[in-house]
C-alpha cells in the first residue's frame, strides 16, 4: 500500500542512442505497519549505462540509498547502502513469523566495466540479532567477487556473548558453478532453532562443536566433518513433556548423518544410546536408519487434566528405518517401574474419571426365546396345510 509518483522522458542521448529517464518524486510506501518515504531521485538509462542519482527510501533513522552508476563497457562505480534497518521486517515476508528482530547495516559497490573484468565488494552487520526472542549475537558476512579471477570469496562470522560461535569461510566460482566452503562451529547455539521446531520443542538449547567443509557443484556437494558433536544439548518434547539431556559426537559425509552413540540422558536418572543415522542424497532424498537403546528411559511425564498425561519409563529398544512417508517402526520395549497413563476418550463417548477405558451399554429390546420357537411352528404348520391342499387339487 502507498502513493509513488514519478515523471519521466524519452530523448537522444550522446551518439544518437536511446536515452530513458526517470525522477521519483516524494512519494511513501507501508508495510509492516510502517510507512517509508521515497526521496526525489533520478535514474538514467542509456546505452548499456544506468546512472541513479540520490535514491533513497528511509523510516525515521532506517535508510535504504543507491547511488552512482554501472556500465557494460565503461568505468563507473555504483554505491548501495543499508543503515540501521530493522530486521523485524522480515517477519512481514514469511509466512511462519519467526520472531526475528535486531538491526542491520552495511554497504555494497559495484566497479566497472561489468562485460570485461568487473569487481564487486559487500559487508553486512547485524547487531542485536534475535531469534524467537533468544540472542543471537552478532552477525557479520562479507563477499568480494573478483571476475577476472572468476571466483567470489565468501566469510561469515557470528559472535554470541564475547565468544566466536561460528566461522565460515568459503569460495564460490560462477562460471564452473563450483564452490568449497570450511565452517569451524565453536558451540553455536541450537537455540536459534526453536522457532522453526512449529509448537514440537518446548525447549532447546546447548550448542554443536567441530568443523564441517563442503565442496563440489552445488547440487552434488561432498561434505566432511571433522571433531562433531552435540555439546550439553537440552531438549523437551512438548507433547510428552520429557527434557533430555543430549551430549555425544556425530559425523556427515556424503551419505549424510551419523549418530556415534550419543549419550540421552532424562532427570530421573534414565539413559538411552542413540545409533544409526539418516541418510541424505542430493539434498533432498531422506532415508532413516536409527535406533535407541533405553535404560528406564522416560517417555512421558505429564500432568494435568486434558489431554495425554501420566509417566511411563521404558527399558529396551526402538530402530526406525525407511523414507518418512513410509517409517518402519521396529520396537521391543517394555515399561520400568511403576507409571500410569490417562488417555482421554472422543468426545462421542463418555468417559470414566480415570480416563483410561469406558464400558458403555446400549438399550435392547428383550424377546422371548419361546416366541420364536411357536412362530417356528406355526410356520412349519402353515407350509403343511399348503401342500396338502396342492396334493388334493391335482386329484
Amino acid at each position: 500500500m502507498g502513493e509513488i509518483y514519478l515523471t519521466g522522458d524519452i530523448s537522444r542521448g550522446n551518439g544518437d542512442s536511446l536515452r530513458i529517464t526517470a525522477r521519483p518524486l516524494s512519494s511513501f510506501v507501508r508495510f509492516g505497519g510502517e510507512q517509508w518515504d521515497l526521496d526525489e531521485s533520478e535514474i538514467i538509462l542509456e546505452d548499456g549505462t544506468v546512472k541513479i542519482n540520490g535514491f533513497c527510501i528511509r523510516n525515521g533513522r532506517q535508510s535504504v540509498s543507491i547511488d552512482g552508476g554501472a556500465s557494460l563497457t565503461g568505468c563507473d562505480t555504483l554505491r548501495a547502502g543499508l543503515a540501521n534497518v530493522d530486521m523485524s521486517v522480515i517477519n512481514y515476508f514469511t509466512k511462519e513469523n519467526y520472531d526475528i528482530h535486531g538491526t542491520t547495516g552495511g554497504r555494497a559497490i559495484l566497479i566497472s566495466p561489468v562485460k570485461d573484468g568487473f569487481r564487486a565488494i559487500a559487508s553486512v552487520d547485524c547487531d542485536s540479532l534475535r531469534v524467537g526472542g533468544v540472542n543471537a549475537g552478532n552477525l557479520r558476512a562479507g563477499a568480494y567477487w573478483n571476475n577476472a579471477g572468476d571466483k567470489v570469496n565468501l566469510i561469515v562470522k557470528n559472535n554470541l556473548e564475547g565468544r566466536e560461535v561460528l566461522s565460515a569461510t568459503g569460495t564460490y566460482h560462477p562460471a564452473a558453478g563450483t564452490m568449497e566452503l570450511d565452517a569451524d562451529l565453536g558451540g553455536i547455539n541450537l537455540i536459534v532453532a526453536q522457532p522453526f521446531a512449529g509448537g514440537v520443542l518446548s525447549e532447546i538449547s546447548g550448542g554443536l562443536r567441530g568443523n564441517i567443509s563442503a565442496s563440489g557443484t552445488l547440487d552434488s556437494l561432498k561434505l566432511q566433518s571433522r571433531g562433531a558433536a552435540i555439546d550439553h544439548a537440552r531438549i523437551g518434547i512438548a507433547a510428552t513433556g520429557v527434557s533430555y539431556n543430549i551430549n555425544g559426537p556425530f559425523r556427515i559425509d556424503n551419505d549424510g548423518l551419523h549418530f556415534d552413540d550419543i549419550t540421552v540422558t532424562d532427570d530421573h536418572g534414565g539413559s538411552a544410546s542413540l545409533f544409526g543415522g539418516v541418510g541424505i542424497r542430493n539434498f533432498g532424498d531422506i532415508m532413516l536408519a536409527a535406533g535407541l537403546r533405553m535404560r528406564r528411559l522416560e517417555l512421558l511425564d505429564k500432568g494435568g487434566s486434558e489431554g495425554l498425561r501420566g509417566n511411563i519409563a521404558a527399558n529396551g529398544q526402538v530402530y526406525v528405518s525407511g523414507p518418512p512417508d513410509a517409517l518402519l517402526l521396529d520396537a521391543d520395549i517394555t515399561t520400568a517401574g511403576d507409571g500410569s497413563l490417562h488417555v482421554p476418550l472422543s468426545g462421542a463417548t463418555s468417559a470414566s474419571r480415570s480416563d483410561l477405558l469406558t464400558f458403555t451399554s446400549h438399550d435392547v429390546a428383550y424377546k422371548d426365546p419361546y416366541e420364536d420357537v411357536l412362530a417356528q411352528l406355526l410356520e412349519q404348520q402353515r407350509r403343511q396345510v399348503a401342500q396338502s391342499e396342492s396334493t388334493g387339487n391335482d386329484f
